[in-house]
């Protein structure tokens, strides 16, 4: 396949739509620099990173992601929200398929990256997306503001430490949680106890806070 350069060169690139993380440990340490799916420009020698949508085995965590491109964004929710659409041939409705009933969709880079350091520090992706937010929703100062949190690190001392995006305007903010009120999630969710939150993070496969707590919201 071929990709774009904004020297405007375009050259051909070799990607596999699916790669196995147990066969290929180096991914892993690639996804967590940024140098995965990076590519050299060879007529100007810039580093061009493009996003391209990978299925993404991980067996010895018993996890399979769809790594979805920012631009398929839209088409992915619909496909997760099981939206239809009239298929011009036959003109019946149609649920969109973009994802497989196996795959755990994760959109653009910044939420692959943070969804392998959550799995691989051993944490629990569902309490993670819960715990966000629980953060943003108990936030000041964020009315009408574009936020975007992200888990980083766990730190020596057992906290979390998180980047906030879009408090103040070209700055990251960072934030470290005690790990009891993540602890306390995950105890809620093993006995089941009965929370809209913990359901409503889940549109189809997609996991998400993003799917209850609105960017840029007023309320």
């Amino acid at each position: 396949m071929k990709i774009n350069c904004p020297c405007d060169k375009s050259f051909e690139i070799e990607h596999n739509a699916k790669i196995n993380l147990d066969k290929e440990p180096e991914i892993l340490k690639k996804i967590a620099d940024g140098s995965y799916l990076t590519f050299k420009c060879p007529q100007c020698g810039r580093k061009v990173r493009s996003e391209i949508k990978t299925r993404i085995e991980w067996p010895s965590k018993k996890l399979i992601l769809l790594f979805v491109p920012e631009a398929d964004r839209i088409a992915c929710l619909s496909s997760c929200s099981g939206l239809k659409e009239i298929n011009e041939k036959t003109k019946k409705a149609e649920k969109i398929e973009y994802e497989k009933a196996d795959e755990t969709p994760v959109i653009g880079y910044s939420e692959l990256a943070e969804r392998i350091a959550v799995v691989e520090a051993g944490l629990d992706p569902h309490a993670m997306e819960v715990l966000k937010f629980f953060i943003l929703d108990s936030g000041k100062d964020i009315k009408g503001k574009k936020i975007k949190i992200f888990f980083h690190s766990v730190n020596d001392d057992g906290s979390f430490e998180f980047y906030v995006y879009g408090l103040k305007e070209d700055q990251v903010a960072v934030m470290k949680i005690p790990v009891k009120l993540y602890d306390s999630i995950c105890q809620d969710i093993k006995s089941k106890k009965k929370s809209e939150i913990f359901t409503a993070v889940y549109l189809g496969n997609y996991l998400s806070y993003q799917n209850i707590f609105t960017e840029g919201r007023d309320s």
